[in-house]
């Protein structure tokens, strides 16, 4: 159990003492802490640990599956930028799906040659 100060939650967030108290009793309701007010003041214990891997663990996959498809893009646009050998507006219609067999002998990777 940890005794906090009604005065120095109210002085630290600023927020008046029905507020702090509506807070708390929300995170009650969450079961994610436990409170008890004791002469004016209260007391609280955290009923799940915050930032640990019993509540960061079951994220870590879809993370990793986020992170993964954002390096994917990432590779694809360095790959459009630096492929000089076929057309740009090709790739970006292949891209959404459209396959366009001619080259359209405007673009950048047709420019220079």
């Amino acid at each position: 159990m940890t005794e906090i100060s009604i005065q120095k939650l109210n002085h630290s967030s600023k927020l008046n003492k029905t507020e702090i108290k509506k807070y708390l009793k929300f995170y009650r309701n969450l079961n994610l802490l436990d409170i008890e007010i004791i002469n004016c003041d209260i007391q609280l214990k955290w009923l799940k640990p915050r930032e640990d891997n019993y509540t960061i663990n079951p994220l870590i996959k879809q993370l990793e599956n986020i992170n993964n498809i954002k390096k994917n893009k990432f590779k694809q646009i360095l790959n459009f930028i630096y492929d000089n050998q076929n057309c740009k507006t090709r790739q970006i219609l292949e891209y959404f799906g459209e396959n366009k067999t001619m080259n359209c002998m405007n673009c950048s990777s047709f420019s220079c040659k």
